[in-house]
């Protein structure tokens, strides 16, 4: 269970993602994501990715599920902090990022949503 890597202060639901994933923590992680918004007002969601060392294309695609099914419930998902070795990844397989909002960091991805507000 994740709830312990959850966070949430004035309707921002701050995650820390594993260092790895594996298929049971992706659906724990979305089990538990969509259960906190089912019960709290939420307007962005952080997925904070700065510790998770290796993400693959079917990992990232559970990601970009989650993306949209967070979207469904209200908040946008922001992911933060792909390290390089990831970014690099991604660009070399062509894994389609577009539609989802990636940013640098936390304060990067607060100041995004301030200016949306």
């Amino acid at each position: 269970m994740v709830h312990d890597r959850f966070s949430a202060v004035q309707g921002q639901l701050l995650v820390h993602a594993p260092s790895a994933f594996t298929p049971e923590v992706l659906n724990s992680l979305a089990d538990s994501i969509l259960n906190a918004l089912s019960t709290q007002r939420c307007d962005i969601i952080i997925l904070d990715l700065s510790n998770t060392n290796y993400l693959d294309k079917e990992e990232f695609y559970a990601l970009k599920r989650l993306a949209h099914m967070a979207e469904l419930m209200g908040p946008q998902l922001v992911l933060v902090g792909l390290n390089a070795g990831i970014v690099r990844y991604l660009i070399d397989t062509n894994v389609d990022t577009s539609k989802l909002i990636i940013t640098r960091d936390i304060e990067q991805a607060l100041n995004r949503q301030k200016a949306m507000t």
